[in-house]
Order: structure tokens, then C-alpha cells, then sequence
């Protein structure tokens, strides 16, 4: 278990890393099928060892730059704790509508439970095209972890999803920043505590420009009352904050997120997709 401590502080999308979370992908994307992988938001099946791979390759260049940590490894560290363990696995039970999986999901050791919470756990003698094949379904979105929570200023900010199936995600950072010993921040959901019930809100909309500007795409993904209740969130903030909201097209799928296509790159300068660019070429230009 990490022993330092992380003081969170995050102005800027193009400043020093110093610490990241990262989630290698493993049997969780093997546990799709065709036939479930638009369930859980996929539109094709990846290839487990060629994005194990990639991701090796990812996190080498990151560990030259700042101190990786595996969220699964995290996980496993609070797991250890019986009461941090129960009142996570009654939080997703209930939220899944698997109360009766809780005491199965209990009597795991914390590895065995961290693995199942993300790989999934079946049932026996159901077909593997079956949509019920998994009563507690995989996690194959965990390595999208801008998603599910993202780091402003001083807070740990937690999304809310657009989608359930991505819901567990956000039960787990929650829990993971709020406990783990490794996290100095205050956690924090907008959306649940300034939203409205429609609110919803992802990471991959929010870019912090600098100290005094942050950019929130307005998608599939994150709504105008997201939006809303993250400038009641900024307003508890010191100084004069500025939020500029970008309208996305809800198709084609490389408009679901702010970040698949505007990229900050340096204090004066970004970079936007082609397609992005006809649209809004002229006031980038300006």
C-alpha cells in the first residue's frame, strides 16, 4: 500500500504529472460478446491482448513522467477493511438490483472480491450469449478512467453517468478516494449535490484551461443541468471562474466526449479533430 500521501491540486490539462490512475484492461473485455457489447457501449469486440499491449506501451511513457497506480491494486488496499468492504458491496448490490448476490460478494478476500467487482461474476449453466449470463456484470469501460472521475483544482470529482452500466465505476472511485489513505482531497459529486435527478456528467466533457477557465462539452454524456451544477460547484471556488460550454453533435460516436476532439496542447494552443474543425474553424482562427 502506497504510504505518501497525494495532495491533489490540478489548474491546468498541460501541466507536471506527478501521480496517475490507470486501469490495465484485462478479462473484463474478453467477458463481452457480440451480442452484449453494444450493452455496455462498445460497437465492436477488442482485442484483449493487442489493448494489453498498448496499454503496456501507454504506461511506460507515463511512469517516465509521474508515479503510476493501478486502480485495481488501490482497490484491493481498501477492500482489506471489513466495514469499507460491506458498505460498498450493500451500495452496488442495491444499486444493481443483486441484494442477494451481497453475502457471496462478503465472503470474498479483498483480491478475489477488487477482481470480481471488475471482471464480473456468472452464473453456471447459462449460455455466454445469454444477456443474464452475468448476474454482476464486467467492467470493460474501467480503462476510459477520465469517465468515471476526474481531478479539479483541489477536489476529487465524481461523474454521474449517463448510463448505468457505467454506475459501478463511479460507486468504486467514490469509495476508493474517500478511504484510501493514498488520497488527500476532498471527493465530490456536482451533479448529485447542486443537480437536478437528470443531471448527469462525465469527465471526458471537462477541461480545466487554467486557473480561471473551464471548458464542459455539452453531449450524450453530460447535460445542460450537469453543467449547470458544476458552475454551483465552481462558484464555491476562490476568484473568478469562467465555464464556456461547447455544444457536441449527439452523432457520430466521435462526438461523444470533449476530449475525442479538442485536445489542449500548451497555454496558447489546442488541437481540434479535422471534421471539428470545419464546424468551428473560423472562431478557433479568430
Amino acid at each position: 500500500m502506497d504510504s505518501d500521501r497525494v495532495k491533489v491540486c490540478v489548474n491546468s490539462e498541460i501541466g507536471k504529472l506527478e501521480h496517475v490512475l490507470v486501469h490495465t484492461p484485462g478479462p473484463e473485455l474478453e467477458n463481452m460478446t457480440p451480442e452484449t457489447a453494444h450493452d455496455y457501449l462498445f460497437s465492436d469486440i477488442l482485442n484483449l491482448p493487442v489493448a494489453e499491449n498498448e496499454h503496456k506501451y501507454f504506461k511506460g511513457v507515463l511512469e517516465k513522467a509521474a508515479k503510476v497506480h493501478e486502480i485495481a491494486d488501490l482497490l484491493t488496499d481498501i477492500l482489506h477493511n471489513e466495514e469499507v468492504k460491506n458498505r460498498l458491496v450493500d451500495r452496488i448490490c442495491q444499486s444493481e438490483d443483486i441484494l442477494f448476490m451481497a453475502d457471496q460478494l462478503k465472503s470474498l478476500d479483498a483480491a478475489a472480491l477488487s477482481k470480481a467487482l471488475i471482471e464480473g461474476v456468472h452464473q453456471d449453466n447459462v449460455p455466454v450469449t445469454d444477456p443474464h449470463y452475468f448476474t454482476l456484470r464486467p467492467l470493460p469501460n474501467l480503462y476510459f478512467m477520465r469517465d468515471a472521475s476526474f481531478t479539479m483544482f483541489n477536489n476529487l470529482m465524481i461523474s454521474h453517468m449517463a448510463t448505468k452500466v457505467r454506475a459501478r465505476e463511479t460507486a468504486i472511485l467514490e469509495t476508493l478516494y474517500s478511504t484510501h489513505p493514498l488520497f488527500d482531497g476532498e471527493v465530490i459529486c456536482p451533479a448529485k449535490k447542486y443537480g437536478t435527478a437528470d443531471a448527469i456528467m462525465e469527465g471526458g466533457d471537462i477541461h480545466i484551461v487554467r486557473d480561471d477557465i473551464v471548458l464542459s462539452g455539452m453531449s450524450a454524456r453530460t447535460n445542460k443541468n450537469g453543467i449547470a451544477a458544476l458552475v454551483e460547484h465552481l462558484k464555491t471556488k476562490p476568484g473568478v471562474k469562467h465555464l464556456i460550454a461547447q455544444q457536441l453533435p449527439l452523432t457520430p460516436e466521435s462526438f461523444i466526449h470533449l476530449d475525442m476532439v479538442f485536445t489542449m496542447l500548451n497555454v496558447d494552443r489546442c488541437m481540434i479533430s479535422r471534421s471539428e474543425e470545419r464546424r468551428v474553424g473560423k472562431e478557433c482562427r479568430s
